[in-house]
């Protein structure tokens, strides 16, 4: 996996800078390119909706929310799977602000997840006009101030899930949940890119940071066994049929690697989720040639650990163990195990970070792996963690170091004190002090070697990291962790952790370092964070000094690599930045002005589709009624209202045990493989009634055989929902029947897709004919000779110009055959009719902007469409 090896980051860096050489800073040229890009984006907002392309506008949302605080897109080509996207942050504002542009993004990924939804339940004719206009009203006014914005927000998404909840006759709080977990699978319809963010350095003449964001998408072999096979899985077959349908929807995407699989996934794909490795990097552009120095590169993602709702524990586990072997993989460290460093609270008896902890810790003991974990909310200052893990990382700094190649009288003892644990942690400060000195005055020897001057940084890293842990175990180790922890000493300790990994990668035995909190993106965005700063400190030489070191916090903070990474790709779309009960996470030193830059508004609304139920307005702030989250005031009346929340007997216990064996069986019989077959070829054939619409009624006849002989295994299999177990027991006939229930969604709607195929495949036929004549045009023929002008970086704004023109006419053509003939762009979407046509206007209108952004000077686009 070379794209993404530790060893290629100079290369991929070395292209940013090259890209930032033809970047002027200059102030004059900086205010009009600003805005001639601002406006530029405002008109291609308008243009990609009218073609529908939600997700081009969502990414004209996120570069204009970066270009209202002086950062720059520059996209460019890597060799390799992925583009890279760098974001120029060298002019970030000094108070930079967001103006609410994730909420506008927020409510276009819910209506491209309903839209989706909608597609895969076969509901291919419905409109969703009412619910554009009302999105193109909150895009247009984005008012202010936020509680507006929120308000309006809420308001599209309780109008579009209710439009939802009625198209698929579920019940709102159904449909809410759906829509939730669709938004985040609709984020793999956008292919990830490498992030990329150039900051200046306080204090710095001509030298600035790079923080680069390099994605990791490949699965291993065995996770890919799982997605081919899923149909006998049981992370697959446990999911809800809308859940399974979404899966197979995004199948392909998954396996291709090109996607980012999105966090909050983590229940129902295999795959590891949000995951990234960071580097940070020094440009130096005073030193010819310009040097380049990679400061750090420090893997993360979101949790190892399959958190499936109805999996068993053992399947879980399983999943857990593939994800582990594939972090692995992708750390280019083989067959060598990896160290998992999770950022949960193993003592939290709610929510997910128990698990967390336990399966991480389990996958990681049998697969030859270490674990650390490091609690980062306010139960670090109760509990003790884990720190096995990194104290084998520490001793292998003391043993590099300790060898003859270094002539200084410390390295024995050094060597000791980082492999050993002391009894007590009395002396600790007095033999942290005097190691650090030593290793100071050796640094000071030797100021002009840059190389005993980053060896130094890291040993005075791995010493204080080492005092740290010592400082917080035994008797003593409870106050210290309760009384001096303003500055989480926990993430102290994992971001020198990820640094001093930069030291000692190439020794016997080292395990790559993979941090993971949940979802990534909050209290391992903080930790990352704080990994880059202490970076470009030790690289500055700024150890001693406060005031430079808070600087370069700041302007990182400003620079928002973090929160923009927690917005898009891995993260849900348009959650900016890391939620607010994670800011017992940021160090107080960090200041006010640091955590109000880190701590944003949107992050929070990962966790829910917002007022998507029901919603109230009340003193100008949104709040939420969710039904499904109502709370009973005894269990008596629970029971009352829910006799499935009935106290079972032991009795009852054992016909459950023996409906689900039943369950099992009949998922193991002839006729469930059988059925499963016929679904695969349905699927078959669906694809070549698009690819081969000369042969509609032959492949027609042939879906309809393969559904009546479905509807026979259903009737075959019935039987067993009359068993004696389950008369009687709401619990056990629900159990059930369910299985039978989806098989016979799954025939519904297969009988729908044959209905509208008709319809759909003869408006192929009366198309075609249409798309052919355009290609027989002047006009076309004329549009290719352009296509070849265009190449050249020396076309004229002349040819541009006439180029432009062609373009618009031939487009105007394609775009009208639809409207003429009264189709809809779900048809369109769909069944990506002549797509190879499509793709050569779209290449052809990528060079017409590629040869209007060289030609800006000399030619006024204004009035032109953008691409």
């Amino acid at each position: 996996m070379p794209d993404y090896d530790p060893k290629n980051v100079t290369s991929l860096v070395a292209t940013v800078q090259n890209k930032l050489l033809e970047r002027s800073l200059k102030d004059s040229e900086y205010d009009s390119r600003i805005l001639k890009r601002r406006k530029k984006i405002l008109e291609s907002v308008q243009f990609e909706l009218a073609k529908d392309n939600l997700g081009k506008v969502i990414q004209l949302y996120a570069e204009l929310r970066d270009l209202d605080n002086g950062i720059e897109w520059i996209n460019t080509e890597v060799t390799g799977k992925q583009n890279i996207l760098i974001r120029d942050a060298r002019n970030v504002n000094d108070n930079p602000t967001n103006k609410h542009y994730g909420l506008s993004m927020m409510a276009l990924n819910n209506l491209r997840a309903v839209k989706k939804l909608i597609e895969i339940e076969g509901k291919f004719d419905v409109q969703l006009d009412a619910n554009i206009k009302l999105l193109l009203k909150i895009l247009e006014e984005n008012p202010e101030p936020y509680e507006k914005m929120l308000d309006a927000l809420a308001n599209f998404n309780y109008q579009l899930n209710s439009e939802l909840a009625k198209i698929l006759g579920v019940p709102i709080e159904e449909s809410a949940k759906m829509l939730a977990k669709a938004r985040d699978f609709v984020n793999l319809d956008d292919e990830a890119r490498h992030v990329v963010t150039v900051d200046k350095i306080p204090g710095q003449e001509n030298q600035y940071a790079i923080q680069a964001e390099v994605v990791l998408t490949e699965l291993t072999k065995k996770q890919k066994d799982e997605y081919t096979k899923k149909e006998k899985k049981e992370w697959y077959t446990s999911l809800p049929v809308w859940q399974r349908r979404l899966v197979d929807a995004y199948q392909s995407k998954i396996l291709a690697g090109k996607n980012v699989i999105p966090t909050q996934l983590r229940d129902c794909v295999v795959g590891v989720r949000n995951s990234g490795m960071k580097v940070t990097a020094i440009i130096n552009s005073s030193q010819q040639p310009t040097s380049i120095h990679v400061r750090d590169c420090s893997y993360h993602s979101g949790t190892v650990v399959h958190l499936g709702k109805k999996c068993s524990s053992e399947e879980n586990l399983r999943i857990t163990k593939l994800n582990a072997q594939q972090m692995n993989e992708l750390s280019g460290k083989e067959r060598s195990g990896i160290h998992m460093l999770t950022l949960n609270a193993e003592y939290n008896p709610t929510g997910n970070d128990r698990a967390i902890v336990t399966n991480s810790a389990k996958a990681m003991k049998e697969l030859n792996s270490s674990h650390t974990n490091l609690c980062f909310n306010a139960f670090r200052l109760f509990f003790p963690d884990q720190y096995d893990g990194v104290e084998k990382k520490l001793a292998l700094v003391g043993k590099k170091f300790n060898t003859p190649r270094y002539d200084v009288s410390f390295k024995a003892s050094l060597d000791k004190y980082l492999s050993t644990t002391p009894r007590t942690n009395i002396n600790e400060g007095k033999k942290k002090n005097k190691l650090i000195a030593e290793v100071r005055e050796w640094a000071k020897k030797n100021d002009k070697n840059d190389e005993i001057q980053d060896i130094a940084t890291y040993l005075e890293q791995a010493i204080t990291c080492k005092y740290t842990i010592n400082e917080g175990k035994g008797f003593s180790g409870f106050f210290n962790r309760m009384f001096g922890n303003k500055n989480n000493r926990n993430l102290l300790i994992g971001s020198s952790i990820h640094n001093i990994d930069n030291y000692i990668r190439d020794m016997p035995g080292y395990k790559e370092t993979f941090s993971a909190c949940q979802s990534g993106k909050d209290r391992n965005g903080v930790l990352m964070m704080e990994t880059t700063n202490k970076a470009i400190v030790s690289h500055c030489g700024f150890r001693d000094d406060p005031n430079i070191k808070k600087n370069i916090t700041l302007q990182t903070a400003r620079s928002g690599h973090q929160a923009f990474m927690s917005g898009i790709q891995g993260g849900t779309i348009g959650c900016f930045g890391i939620k607010s009960d994670s800011k017992p996470s940021i160090p107080k030193d960090y200041g006010k002005q640091v955590t109000k830059l880190i701590i944003q508004k949107e992050a929070s609304r990962n966790k829910h589709v917002l007022g998507a139920e029901k919603r109230i307005t009340k003193k100008k702030n949104v709040k939420f009624i969710s039904s499904s989250k109502k709370k009973h005031k005894s269990s008596a009346l629970l029971k009352k209202l829910d006799p499935m929340q009935k106290i079972e007997s032991k009795q009852e216990r054992r016909k459950k045990q023996v409906i689900l064996k039943k369950i099992e069986n009949f998922r193991d019989t002839d006729n469930y493989e059988s059925l499963q077959n016929h679904k695969v070829e349905i699927n078959k054939l669906y694809k070549d009634l698009v690819d081969k619409p000369e042969d509609m009624d032959e492949i027609i006849n042939q879906i309809n055989k393969n559904i009546s002989k479905m509807k026979g295994c259903v009737q075959r299999l019935s039987y067993l929902a009359n068993n004696k177990y389950i008369k009687n027991d709401p619990y056990s006939e629900q159990e059930l029947i369910l299985p039978l229930w989806n098989i016979g969604e799954e025939i519904k709607y297969c009988n729908r897709f044959v209905a509208k195929s008709k319809d759909i495949v003869a408006d192929i036929l009366i198309i075609s004919p249409q798309i052919k004549e355009i290609k027989e045009s002047n006009q076309y023929k004329q549009l290719q000779e352009y296509k070849k002008d265009l190449a050249d970086v020396e076309v004229d704004s002349k040819t541009i110009r006439k180029s432009h023109e062609c373009y618009k006419a031939v487009e105007g053509q394609f775009l009208a055959i639809f409207k003429k003939e009264g189709l809809s762009n779900s048809h369109y979407s769909l069944f990506k009719v002549e797509e190879e046509f499509h793709n050569e206007l779209q290449q052809i209108a990528l060079l017409i902007n590629e040869a209007s952004n060289r030609d800006d000077s000399q030619y006024d686009h204004s009035n032109s469409a953008n691409f």
